[in-house]
C-alpha cells in the first residue's frame, strides 16, 4: 500500500532529496506501480538518455539492402528496416518471441530481444502519409520537411524542431498550431510572416519580438498586446514605423546583426516573467498554455492533471513522459501518442495497456515487445490468448517488483544510443570521460565535416537579394564551430520569400542556442525583482537579470 502523506525520499541516483506528495502518490496507486526510486531530474536525463532525434547515420536496410539514413549507429547493435519493408507483412516479428525467465531480471531479458528484433531505422512514416520528408525524425502527416524532428501535420518546414500545424517556416522551436511564415521562431502560435520571435502569439509581419500578442507590424517590442507600428513598444505612425525598418535592412545579414544586438539591449530593460505560462491555472513549469493542474512540466500545450512532463499537446493525467500527443494515464514513456496506459513504452502510439514496448503501434495488452504491429495479448513478442496473458502478466509484475524494475524506466546504461547522441546531453552535457565513468555509452563515430569548404563566410553575399541560385552548390563553413554545412533549395526558396540573409553557422549551432534561450527541464529558485517573493524559474541570473513573479508581469503587462 503506498503511502497517502508527502514524503521525502533520497534519490537513488544521485544521492539528492525529493518530495512525493499526496498527489503523486494517488497517481501511483491508480496506475498500479510503485513510488519512484528517482528524483524527477534523475527520471528525466534516464528518458532522455533514450532519445536521438537528430543524429543520423548512413545504414543498409537488412531486409531489401537499400541504402537509408538511421537514428541507430552500425555499431549500436541494433538491427533496422527501412520504412517500406518494417510496415509491411514480408516479416513476421512473432518469430523472435520467446518464454519469460522468471530466474532473470526483466530489463536483462528485455535488452536482448530489442537488440534482435529489427526495428524502424528512422520514425517517420515518409512515403506512408507524409511526402517527401525522408530526413526528418519522429515526423508524420507531414508534406516537404527538411530536417525537422518531433512534428506532425507540417507542410514546407525546415531545420525545426517540435511542430504542429504549421506552413513555410524555417529554424523553429514549438510552432505549436496555425503558424505560417515564420523564421527564428520560438514557442508562438497562430503568428504570420514573423521572424525572430519569442513567446508570442496571433501576431503578424514581426520581427524581434518577445511576448506580444494579437500585434501586428511591431518591431523589437515587449510584452504588447493588441498594437500596430510600434518600434520599441512606442507607436509610431505607419509612414515612420516602415521608414525605421527599412533603416535596419533586415534582408541583410549586417542588419539582421544589429537588430539582434539592439534587441538584445532593450531586451535587459525590462523584466522576464519567471514562467511562461498563458491562459494555465493551477501550474508550475515553463512554456504552458491552455493548461491546467500540471506541475514542473514545460512546453506543453492543452495539457490537464500532469507532473514531470515535456513537449506535449493535449496530454491527461499523465506523470514523466517525454514528447506525447494526447495521451492518457501515460507514465515514464516516449511518445505514447494517442494511448492509453502507457508504461515504460518507446514510440508506441494508438495502443492501450501497453508495458515496456518499443515500436509497437496500435497494439493492446502488450508487455515487452519490439516491433510488433496491431497485437493483443503478447508478451516478449510471444501470443498468449486472453485468459493465458491475464494469468502470467501479475506473475511477471509481481517478480519485477521483487527486483526493483516494475514501474522503473530502463536503464540509461542500457540505452542503445550513444549519451552524446541524446536529449540528455542538451540538458545535462558529459564529457565522455564522465559518460563512461556513469556507465553510459558514448558513440565514438559522429562525423563533424570539416575542410571542404567552398564558399567562405567572407564571400556569402551580405543581402538575399544578390545571392545566386548556385548557392545550392557551395559548401559553407559554420563561423562557430567549422563544420561545413550546404544550403538546399527548399530554404532558400524560404529565404528569399521572407528576405532572410544566409544563416552563417550551421543548423546544430542553430539549434544549440534556441536550446540554450529556452532552459527546459529545471526550475530555479530566485525573488520577484518587484515584490520580493520568491519564485521558481528557469532564468540564471548571469543571462536574465530581472524576473517577476507572474502576479506582477500580469499587473505590469497583460
Amino acid at each position: 500500500m503506498l503511502s497517502m502523506v508527502s514524503e521525502d525520499r533520497k534519490c537513488q541516483n544521485c544521492n539528492d532529496n525529493f518530495t512525493i506528495d499526496l498527489d503523486d502518490f494517488s497517481f501511483y496507486e491508480k496506475i498500479g506501480v510503485p513510488a519512484p526510486t528517482f528524483c524527477p531530474k534523475c527520471r528525466m536525463i534516464r528518458r532522455m538518455a533514450w532519445r536521438n532525434d537528430m543524429v543520423f547515420h548512413r545504414r543498409t536496410c537488412e531486409h531489401c539492402s537499400k541504402k537509408v539514413i538511421s537514428v541507430h549507429a552500425e555499431n549500436n547493435g541494433m538491427r533496422i528496416f527501412c520504412n517500406a519493408c518494417w510496415w509491411s507483412d514480408d516479416w513476421d516479428s512473432y518469430e523472435y518471441g520467446r518464454d519469460y525467465d522468471f530466474s532473470r531480471p526483466f530489463f536483462e531479458q528485455y535488452n536482448e530481444l530489442m537488440r534482435e528484433v529489427p526495428v524502424l531505422a528512422l520514425m517517420n512514416d515518409n512515403r506512408i502519409t507524409s511526402t517527401n520528408c525522408e530526413y526528418t525524425s519522429d515526423c508524420f502527416y507531414s508534406k516537404d520537411c527538411y530536417m525537422t524532428f518531433v512534428v506532425w501535420k507540417q507542410d514546407g518546414v525546415s531545420y525545426s524542431r517540435y511542430g504542429m500545424n504549421s506552413t513555410d517556416c524555417g529554424d523553429c522551436s514549438s510552432v505549436m498550431g496555425g503558424n505560417e511564415l515564420v523564421y527564428e521562431g520560438i514557442f508562438v502560435r497562430d503568428c504570420y510572416d514573423c521572424r525572430y520571435i519569442e513567446s508570442c502569439t496571433g501576431l503578424t509581419s514581426s520581427s524581434f519580438c518577445y511576448d506580444c500578442r494579437g500585434c501586428s507590424d511591431c518591431f523589437m517590442c515587449i510584452g504588447l498586446r493588441q498594437q500596430q507600428y510600434c518600434f520599441k513598444n512606442e507607436q509610431f505612425t505607419k509612414e515612420h514605423y516602415f521608414k525605421k525598418i527599412e533603416e535596419y535592412q533586415l534582408s541583410t545579414y549586417s542588419g539582421v546583426q544589429r537588430a539582434t544586438l539592439d534587441f538584445s539591449e532593450f531586451q535587459h530593460q525590462f523584466p522576464r516573467r519567471a514562467n511562461y505560462l498563458v491562459n494555465c491555472v493551477a501550474s508550475t513549469g515553463h512554456e504552458l498554455a491552455n493548461s491546467k493542474n500540471m506541475k514542473e512540466c514545460y512546453n506543453i500545450a492543452d495539457g490537464e492533471n500532469c507532473a514531470y512532463s515535456m513537449h506535449a499537446d493535449s496530454p491527461k493525467d499523465s506523470y514523466d513522459f517525454l514528447v506525447a500527443g494526447e495521451c492518457e494515464q501515460a507514465y515514464e514513456s516516449l511518445t505514447p501518442d494517442n494511448s492509453y496506459r502507457s508504461l515504460g513504452t518507446i514510440f508506441s502510439n494508438k495502443s492501450s495497456y501497453s508495458r515496456y514496448t518499443l515500436h509497437c503501434p496500435t497494439s493492446n495488452n502488450i508487455f515487452g515487445s519490439v516491433s510488433v504491429r496491431k497485437g493483443e495479448y503478447i508478451i516478449l513478442n510471444k501470443r498468449y490468448t486472453k485468459e493465458e496473458y491475464e494469468e502470467l502478466l501479475p506473475e511477471i509484475i509481481k517478480h519485477m517488483k521483487e527486483t526493483g524494475e516494475y514501474g522503473e524506466f530502463m536503464p540509461a546504461q542500457m540505452s542503445f544510443f550513444g549519451y552524446n547522441e541524446t536529449m540528455a546531453q542538451e540538458v545535462m552535457p558529459l564529457t565522455k570521460d564522465q559518460a563512461i565513468e556513469k556507465g553510459y555509452n558514448w558513440q565514438g563515430d559522429l562525423v563533424k565535416p570539416l575542410g571542404s569548404t567552398t564558399l567562405p563566410v567572407i564571400d556569402i553575399p551580405n543581402d538575399i537579394i544578390d545571392v545566386s541560385d548556385s548557392v545550392v552548390d557551395e559548401v559553407l563553413e559554420c563561423a562557430e564551430c567549422k563544420r561545413n554545412y550546404r544550403i538546399v533549395q527548399q530554404e532558400l526558396k524560404l529565404y528569399r520569400r521572407m528576405r532572410i540573409p544566409i544563416p552563417r553557422k550551421c543548423f546544430q549551432c542553430r539549434i544549440d542556442r534556441r536550446i540554450n534561450v529556452r532552459s527546459l527541464g529545471r526550475l530555479l529558485f530566485r525573488n520577484c525583482g518587484k515584490c520580493e517573493a520568491e519564485v521558481r524559474t528557469p532564468y540564471q541570473k548571469e543571462h536574465v537579470a530581472t524576473v517577476w513573479c507572474n502576479d506582477c508581469y500580469k499587473k505590469g503587462f497583460d
